[in-house]
């Protein structure tokens, strides 16, 4: 799972990445993000845990040492003392005591030293995603959101497919944002011009204006019954 986002933070030259390397029990594997967006001070170290009863009873420790290390590291600079994410990546099963998810909350509440999300998922969950992304790459994993249908989401918010995993990661990856697809309507501008033309005369404005005082809606769309493409498609 680690290296399916070290791809993402390195498309497009998005982040440079360099490996850690920490004494821990814990810890298999982790990397350091550091924007190359010269104006975002923006940094991100992403763990993968063995085991979270040991993550959640030791956290304290375990975000010492990486702080320690991240300190001592050739690309420390004093920036990453409050602009640094950590998120800590653990595969498990999907179903948990309801004691170890308020524990996770509170780590991920906690703002000592680095913000924290926890990244949760099963096997199953990363089978499918791997699947489901032959190429990873921020493009493509806008591409598969984009296709989700969140109705179906809401009504299987626990499915053991990569549909939940791909929300958490868009969730607790601040940098990822979902790509909404913008509706093309005509330009409003242009259609009220439409409708207050140079040949208006001051009984129409007035007509206009009268319409705007009396109506009870504030929509524009339906004060000059101007058409919608909602509208145009039921005709």
């Amino acid at each position: 799972m680690i290296e399916i986002l070290k791809n993402i933070f390195a498309d497009n030259n998005l982040f440079d990445i360099k490996n850690i390397k920490i004494d821990s029990e814990v810890i298999l594997d982790g990397f350091l993000a550091i924007s190359n967006n010269k104006a975002r001070k923006e940094y991100y170290i992403i763990i993968e845990v063995i085991d979270l009863i040991p993550l959640i009873l030791e956290q304290d420790n375990l975000v010492f040492k990486l702080n320690d290390w991240l300190k001592s590291s050739e690309n420390y600079h004093t920036d990453f003392n409050k602009n640094t994410t950590l998120i800590i990546l653990h595969k498990g099963s999907i179903i948990i005591e309801e004691k170890i998810k308020r524990q996770i909350f509170e780590i991920e509440e906690n703002p000592y030293i680095f913000k924290k999300y926890i990244i949760r998922y099963s096997l199953n969950q990363f089978t499918s995603i791997t699947q489901a992304l032959p190429v990873v790459s921020v493009d493509s994993i806008n591409q598969l959101i984009k296709q989700l249908d969140f109705e179906s989401f809401k009504n299987d918010p626990a499915s053991d497919d990569y549909i939940p995993l791909l929300i958490n990661l868009f969730i607790k990856i601040p940098f990822l944002k979902v790509p909404f697809q913008e509706k093309e309507l005509d330009d409003l501008t242009n259609i009220i011009n439409g409708k207050v033309n140079k040949s208006t005369t001051f009984d129409d404005l007035e007509q206009i204006h009268q319409i705007c005082l009396n109506s009870s809606t504030t929509d524009v769309y339906k004060l000059f019954s101007i058409p919608t493409n909602k509208d145009s498609d039921e005709v």
